[in-house]
């Protein structure tokens, strides 16, 4: 079976005197559909020359490759939160919340601290006046900031 080489461009040329717009608009459209292969690596090419010659004129491509990402992201955010928000599907039944976090929040190193009874038995680092403020400060500091984060 012998193979027939297809032309590259099989499309016969039209009368322009005898053809509406529309017989023209699919004319173009026909050479778009046959020959698209062409035409992308064209401008593949075409724009790789241009990247390669003028490196500045990349990172506005970057610029505009990204911008556009962002904003289409954003559409199909929009129109996806929408959807959630919009629809009457029935909530799917979920699992029993676990206990982890309760459970973890409940070992003995959340609990309290005890305020130290006698300092004099901790090692002296500054002085026995700044070391009782330090000690002081540290124990207001737990007790006045960590204390409600932690409950």
């Amino acid at each position: 079976m012998q193979s027939r080489r297809r032309p590259l461009f099989p499309i016969e040329p039209i009368d322009d005197a005898a053809t509406s717009a529309t017989t023209k608009l699919r004319y173009v459209l026909r050479i778009l559909q046959v020959n698209w292969k062409i035409y992308a690596t064209a401008f593949a090419l075409a724009l790789l020359a241009v990247l390669w010659y003028y490196p500045a004129f990349f990172f506005v491509f970057l610029f505009v490759g990204y911008s556009l990402l962002l904003a289409l992201a954003a559409v199909v955010a929009t129109i996806y939160i929408h959807y959630i928000f919009t629809t009457n599907e029935p909530i799917k039944p979920n699992r029993e919340p676990s206990n982890v976090l309760y459970n973890a929040t409940k070992s003995s190193i959340f609990d309290l601290p005890n305020p130290i009874k006698n300092p004099s038995n901790l090692p002296l680092i500054f002085g026995k006046t700044v070391d009782l403020q330090l000690q002081q400060i540290i124990e207001y500091v737990l007790r006045d900031f960590m204390l409600p984060w932690l409950g």
